[in-house]
């Protein structure tokens, strides 16, 4: 049986780590020996971790494994990573998102793990960080990537984004797209109505709705904005559900206030089932500045909703211009709100476009589909000398 070791900074409720677990999980039920390592959720948002504890496989936590730049914990979560992998002797190690991806590949070449693969989960290259910051995350990006065999990316534009910095080689990079399981969204006894009423909104309505953490790269605050000018259009009969939590909560929740648009937006924090106001709504909206795969974009394609998103990442090749929704341009509320509005103007059309969505998003972002790529690529990388 091999043995694989999982890396990851934190797991926090998002697309990331959903991921890793459910790439994690499917390996374990293919009958490989899986452990995970990870750090700890920052104190605004949503720790997986308790809900995973459960003995189906080994977990290790090091507090000192953290998302931003720490030297001295980077140095102990590095010595830490570094013994586990000696000492346990892994076959494989996969590692997740940029900041493990750097600490594992290096201790991964330090204890002489045979087989490495990493997965960045999208790129931090714009919108997150200082100018020079990046530069300093490309650069390590350069150095690492000659430490493992094979980078999994989500879309192929992120796969060009890392060759053009000059990040590994096009022999080293596989895409795989993000999946979910989409089944679940499909033959629905859901009383839409209802929940509408529980919710005090009028059957009627127009409702979007959108999903991530409150902080700046996911560009809520534009999103506000654009609901203020659509209220200004004429359109008051409308609702915005906006679900996640994070630091920015306080101030988005002023910013309706004083758009005031406070009767119109609902914000109803992490919620562990999504599908609920998924399936009551019109129409998802994605406002982020930076976005990797976008995965809840997939899961609003499930539940049959036409999708306004931002032109970033790997979006466009998720949302089809005009096809499965509107790409706007990112950080303009205005534009984003013609992207909204041009879909409420024909009720048909929005509905065309949701039961497109539906049908793609089961044909080629399903759970089964992305986890019989990537135990393809297993097979191939533990085949190789």
């Amino acid at each position: 049986m091999k043995k694989v070791l999982f890396v990851i900074t934190r797991l926090a409720a998002g697309g990331a780590p959903l991921m890793t677990l459910a790439m994690l999980e499917s390996l374990r039920k293919n009958g490989y020996d899986v452990e995970l390592v990870t750090g700890l959720a920052g104190k605004d948002e949503k720790d997986l971790l308790p809900g995973i504890q459960n003995g189906e496989y080994a977990i290790t936590v090091i507090p000192e494994l953290v998302r931003n730049i720490a030297p001295i914990k980077d140095y102990i979560a590095l010595r830490k990573l570094r013994k586990l992998m000696r000492e346990k002797k892994f076959d494989v190690v996969h590692t997740h998102t940029t900041k493990a991806g750097i600490l594992g590949r290096l201790a991964a070449k330090q204890a002489k793990v045979a087989h490495v693969i990493h997965s960045p989960h999208g790129h931090i290259f714009h919108s997150y960080f200082n100018p020079v910051l990046i530069k300093l995350y490309v650069w390590l990006e350069r150095v690492a990537s000659r430490w493992s065999q094979k980078t999994i990316t989500l879309t192929e534009k992120e796969k060009r984004e890392y060759l053009a910095l000059g990040i590994g080689t096009p022999d080293e990079y596989q895409c795989i797209y993000n999946g979910i399981e989409t089944d679940k969204y499909f033959n629905q006894d859901f009383d839409r109505e209802a929940l509408r009423k529980r919710m005090n909104i009028p059957v009627a309505s127009i409702i979007l709705v959108t999903v991530g953490r409150l902080v700046p790269v996911k560009g809520c605050r534009y999103l506000l904005e654009a609901v203020a000018s659509i209220k200004r259009q004429g359109f008051d009969d409308m609702h915005c559900l906006i679900i996640g939590d994070g630091v920015l909560k306080e101030e988005l929740e002023n910013k309706t206030r004083e758009l005031e648009i406070s009767s119109q937006v609902n914000f109803l924090g992490h919620q562990e089932d999504i599908m609920p106001y998924l399936m009551i709504s019109d129409v998802f909206v994605l406002p982020s500045l930076n976005e990797g795969f976008g995965l809840v974009i997939v899961e609003a394609m499930a539940a049959g909703l036409p999708v306004v998103a931002t032109r970033v990442g790997g979006v466009p090749e998720i949302i089809m211009d005009g096809e499965s929704g509107k790409l706007v341009a990112p950080g303009d509320s205005e534009d984003l709100a013609k992207g909204i509005l041009a879909l409420l103007q024909d009720r048909q059309h929005l509905k065309n476009i949701g039961n497109h969505n539906r049908q793609r998003a089961q044909k080629e972002f399903s759970l089964e589909r992305m986890n019989a790529q990537v135990k393809q690529l297993y097979q191939e990388v533990l085949a190789e000398k």
